[in-house]
């Protein structure tokens, strides 16, 4: 142990102790009882030798002094601690989902019509719906199978390609849009955690795949960080009424969250 915290026996050169004292003060040190540190290096009397150690002057400057590297690197520890519980609570959920309003298929197509993304896309579709509607290998339904694929079917049922295509997820609603009104529909974009803020992925706490083959980004509770934040600070008080907490609760969170972007839903 050295004043940086980091392992090492060096700072004991100081003192003058022979090997057997340096053990002694080494072993009190992770265990602060004198007579179990006198039985871990080995002296036959423990009880008595234990405590007459600790009374030795070299040895309690030792103690004394490895006490307070201890305690500087416990308080850094601590500090390190409470960065993190900051950064928890001031956290941004949105970094991790965001629930999006974008345009629906119907606010950019031609005359608000049905729009494709591709032209792959409404392909795939004209033969799910020719299979679909013209099942079996008779003659007509062959016929009819290809007419669809062709575009020169006059089955009302067929999707057209009228609205064109060009659907893209990344723009606004349109304000204009008899469909939708112009609110869209709503998407829920789940971030990737390669690219995330240190604060979100103190946030995470890991994905999983549900049972129907969904993804849930499970996060670590903001509310117990300020609830650890709280106490550090004193704001706690055993005499105080839990209604009355929940209140320095709710205040500490509207002062540290005033400048943070946590708005829940946000039109992409």
């Amino acid at each position: 142990m050295n004043e940086t915290g980091k392992s090492g026996t060096g700072w004991l050169d100081a003192f003058g102790l022979n090997d057997r004292h340096r053990q002694f003060v080494q072993a009190y040190l992770a265990h602060p009882n004198a007579t179990k540190a006198a039985r871990d290096v080995g002296y036959r009397h423990p009880n008595t030798q234990g405590p007459r150690l600790m009374k030795h002057p070299k040895i309690a400057r030792a103690v004394a002094t490895g006490r307070g590297y201890i305690e500087r690197r416990m308080m850094r520890e601590a500090d390190e601690v409470l960065r993190q519980w900051v950064a928890l609570a001031l956290s941004d959920a949105t970094e991790l989902t965001q629930l999006i309003n974008v345009p629906c298929r119907y606010c950019y197509g031609v005359d608000h019509q049905y729009q494709w993304r591709t032209k792959r896309e409404y392909k795939d579709e004209l033969l799910r719906q020719a299979c679909a509607f013209y099942p079996g290998e008779s003659e007509a339904a062959i016929t009819s199978r290809q007419k669809i694929m062709e575009g020169l079917s006059d089955d009302p049922r067929v999707a057209t390609c009228n609205g064109g295509f060009g659907y893209r997820t990344r723009g606004f609603p349109n304000p204009d849009c008899p469909e939708c009104d112009g609110y869209g529909v709503q998407i829920v974009k789940v971030a990737d955690t390669r690219n995330l803020s240190p604060g979100a992925r103190i946030l995470l706490d890991g994905v999983e795949e549900t049972i129907r083959g969904g993804r849930k980004v499970r996060t670590r509770s903001r509310d117990r960080a300020l609830t650890q934040i709280a106490k550090h600070l004193g704001l706690f008080d055993h005499k105080k009424p839990a209604d009355r907490e929940r209140e320095i609760l709710q205040e500490m969170a509207e002062r540290i969250m005033a400048d943070a972007t946590t708005v829940p839903v946000v039109r992409h």
